[in-house]
C-alpha cells in the first residue's frame, strides 16, 4: 500500500498531533470511489480505534454526530453508537499501523507530491475531516489533481472555518434543517437520508447520489463543493451502521 506523508503537526481543531498521509490503490478498486488517491488524516500518537473510545479522534473529525458517544471504560472497539461508515479496524488502522512501521517516507518537495498523484482523482478525507488540516494544504493537494472529492462537518466545530472549506467540500449534512441552512449559504451538500426516510422525498436542489446507478465516484466528480454548480447530493443511509443512522 505506496503512502506519501503529506503533513505532521497540530490539528487546527485542537492543536493536538495528526498526521495526514496519501495512500494509493492497492490494487483492489472501491465499488463506491475507483481507483482514487485517499487522503487518511489520523492521531500520530494514538491508534484510530483507541482514538475513537477516549474521544481522542476530536482532533480529526470535530464534533461530527457519527463519531458515537466516547467510552473510555471500554478496553477494546470504538465509541458507543458510532454510526460513521468508516470501518476503523480496515483501512484506517492499517495505514496508522502501516506509518508507525514507518513503511511511508515523507514528502520534501510540491514536485514529490505531484508525481505521487499522478493523473489521479483525489479523495480528501477518505478519514477525517480536511478542515483539521493548516490553511492552504488541501488547497494545495486539490491544484495537484485533476479531479477531487470532499465532505465537511466543519461547521459543528467552527461556522467560519466551514464557511472557508465548504468552498472546495461538501457540507455533511445530518438533516434536511442542515442542508437547508447550508443551501441559504451558497453551499452544496451531502445529505444522508435515514433508512427510514427513504421513501421521503428529496429537497428540490438535491439529486439522489449517482452510485445508487454504479456510477463512481471517479466519474461522477460531483462532490467538489462549490466548485461545481450543479445540485446538492443525497443519499439513503448505507453500509455496516446504516440502521442506526437518525
Amino acid at each position: 500500500m505506496p503512502g506519501l506523508i503529506v503533513y505532521g503537526g497540530p490539528s487546527k481543531y485542537d492543536g493536538e498531533q495528526i498526521v495526514v498521509i496519501l495512500v494509493k490503490p492497492s490494487g483492489k478498486s472501491n465499488r463506491k470511489t475507483g481507483d482514487v488517491v485517499q487522503q487518511y488524516i489520523l492521531r500520530a500518537d494514538i491508534d484510530p480505534l483507541h482514538a475513537s473510545r477516549i474521544g481522542a479522534d476530536f482532533s480529526i473529525c470535530g464534533n461530527c454526530k457519527h463519531k458515537g458517544t466516547p467510552t473510555p471504560s471500554k478496553s477494546y472497539g470504538v465509541a458507543s453508537n458510532r454510526t460513521c461508515y468508516v470501518r476503523l479496524f480496515q483501512g484506517p488502522l492499517g495505514v496508522y499501523k502501516a506509518f508507525k512501521r514507518g513503511n511511508y517516507i515523507v514528502a520534501e518537495t510540491i514536485e514529490q507530491v505531484c508525481n505521487f498523484i499522478g493523473d489521479s482523482m483525489l479523495r480528501l478525507g477518505t478519514y477525517g475531516d480536511p478542515a483539521s488540516l493548516p490553511d492552504g494544504l488541501n488547497e494545495l493537494l486539490i491544484s495537484l489533481s485533476h479531479a477531487h472529492v470532499s465532505y465537511t462537518h466543519a461547521h459543528t466545530v467552527d461556522e467560519a472555518l466551514g464557511d472557508k472549506v465548504s468552498t472546495y467540500s461538501m457540507v455533511s449534512a445530518d438533516s434536511i434543517d442542515d442542508a437547508i441552512t447550508a443551501h441559504s449559504k451558497g453551499f452544496r451538500t451531502f445529505r444522508v437520508i435515514p433508512v427510514n426516510e427513504a421513501d421521503k422525498p428529496l429537497l428540490k436542489n438535491e439529486i439522489l447520489c449517482p452510485s445508487t446507478k454504479g456510477v463512481q465516484c471517479i466519474d461522477c466528480k460531483l462532490c467538489n463543493g462549490t466548485k461545481y454548480k450543479g445540485k446538492s447530493i443525497a443519499i439513503i443511509a448505507h453500509g455496516s451502521s446504516r440502521n442506526k443512522v437518525r
